[in-house]
């Protein structure tokens, strides 16, 4: 069979160890395995179909382009998550050394705690999942979104409560300045033909926007009733 015409292909596809002989073989899957809970189906459906054939995990192995990003999706969400929390719980410890006062501490947070949330909505609205490529963007996001909280914050602890409004003015331009600039970097990215920059720059925009709104709306609200509560706006009747 090896002198004829297929010979060549099917030397390359098996090949005889001592007495055992191993066969190579190509599956490709009729669906785009680009979310890591599809490779994982594949992956099972794939073990469930040897076992049924009579084959165990030790007659055969799984490789591939697909498993491999399988298990690096997996590494790098599974890494992600401490790093994460690691940075929370750094950000948490440094703000409370800053502030020294627990009230400013929740004001700092407000804005990112609404806008992350906006944004898993907004997400969730027009189907954009997380994957392992778009989710690198959160720790972005999140160091972003504090950013703007912190500067507000900061505002509100000035002792002249009459000119919090014209400071908060003056920080809101500068935090909208450097929102919009970081909008439009990470925004020109979803016009790449690669499916994962499109999606890292569609969630990058789409958390820059809501922690942005999310300050300019409640950080203002905030000073109002911090106003109120010291006597400073008058209440109509």
């Amino acid at each position: 069979m090896h002198s004829s015409a297929i010979g060549p292909i099917v030397k390359r596809l098996g090949f005889q160890k001592d007495n055992q002989y191993t066969a190579i073989i190509y599956i490709h899957p009729r669906t785009d395995l680009w979310l890591l809970k599809d490779t994982g189906r594949f992956k099972n459906q794939l073990v469930r179909t040897l076992s049924e054939a009579g084959l165990g995990p030790g007659d055969y192995d799984l490789t591939g382009a697909n498993m491999l990003t399988g298990e690096l999706k997996h590494m790098i969400l599974q890494n992600l998550k401490v790093s994460l929390s690691l940075a929370i719980s750094g950000i948490l410890v440094v703000l409370l050394l800053y502030f020294r006062n627990a009230k400013y501490l929740i004001y700092s947070l407000l804005p990112l705690t609404a806008g992350m949330s906006i944004s898993v909505g907004i997400m969730t609205i027009f189907g954009i999942h997380f994957n392992f490529l778009n989710i690198m963007v959160v720790p972005m996001i999140i160091g972003i979104g504090i950013d703007d909280g912190v500067h507000f914050a900061n505002t509100l602890r000035y002792p002249e409560i009459n000119r919090t409004f014209n400071g908060l003015a003056q920080t809101g331009r500068a935090v909208v300045l450097t929102s919009l600039t970081t909008i439009a970097g990470f925004g020109s990215i979803i016009l790449s033909h690669y499916p994962g920059l499109q999606s890292m720059g569609a969630v990058a925009v789409i958390g820059i926007a809501a922690c942005l709104l999310s300050s300019i709306i409640l950080m203002p609200a905030i000073a109002f009733l911090q106003k109120k509560n010291h006597g400073l706006v008058k209440s109509t009747p």
